[in-house]
């Protein structure tokens, strides 16, 4: 429910409710990706219906029990990978992936949150705009420079590395010490985790975009 009167006073939450349901009402429904069913307005509210998910998110997941074992994550990961083949088919970033938007339903992964998702005219078209959560955020983004959907890479990345470490590799408190981190520190493995993992992991947050692994 958000009231009228917070989309008179927030432009900014207009457009990403409306583009949320723009994105979701146009591709291909899939057990990955929150639904959308419909929206009703009253003379005081919007009403916003979609899927119902009874099993909280990976945030508070990672809240109970600090990370998860390597079987585990690799169950997430793979069901976060189905989403990401679905925007994908639709040249469609998410920009903002992170365990808070992605959701468990009878032990299924969903990936929510589209507000901030934008549609590429092809996979290779890139963009600017700086949106997201900063920790999350791939080095090209939160330097304000031109990013493609290995942005999303980046930040599917992250949270892989969260899963398994129970913590973000680079983390700051503000987004100018991130960026000096990022320009500074290595990526650094603060446990034992098997070869597999720690080879997609450092693939997928590679600083350089254009050596960083590919959806493709």
């Amino acid at each position: 429910m958000i009231p009228i009167n917070k989309f008179k006073e927030n432009k900014k939450l207009e457009e990403c409710t409306v583009n949320e349901i723009n994105i979701l009402s146009n591709i291909d429904a899939h057990a990955n990706i929150i639904k959308y069913f419909d929206m009703l307005k009253t003379s005081n509210n919007f009403y916003f219906i979609y899927e119902y998910c009874n099993g909280g998110t990976l945030e508070s997941l990672l809240a109970k029990q600090g990370k998860l074992s390597e079987p585990n994550t690799l169950l997430i990961f793979k069901q976060l990978l189905e989403a990401f083949q679905i925007l994908n088919k639709y040249n469609i970033m998410h920009r903002d992936m992170k365990p808070d938007n992605i959701f468990f339903h009878n032990g299924i992964i969903k990936l929510g949150d589209f507000g901030f998702c934008k549609n590429l005219n092809s996979a290779d078209e890139m963009t600017k705009t700086m949106l997201g959560s900063p920790i999350y955020m791939a080095p090209e983004v939160l330097k304000g420079e031109i990013y493609s959907n290995k942005a999303d890479i980046w930040s599917l990345g992250v949270v892989l590395y969260e899963m398994i470490f129970g913590m973000c590799p680079f983390q700051s408190n503000s987004i100018a010490n991130l960026i000096e981190v990022l320009n500074n520190k290595d990526l650094q493995f603060p446990g034992q985790v098997s070869t597999f993992i720690k080879t997609l992991i450092s693939r997928m947050l590679t600083k350089d975009p254009i050596r960083r692994i590919s959806w493709m």
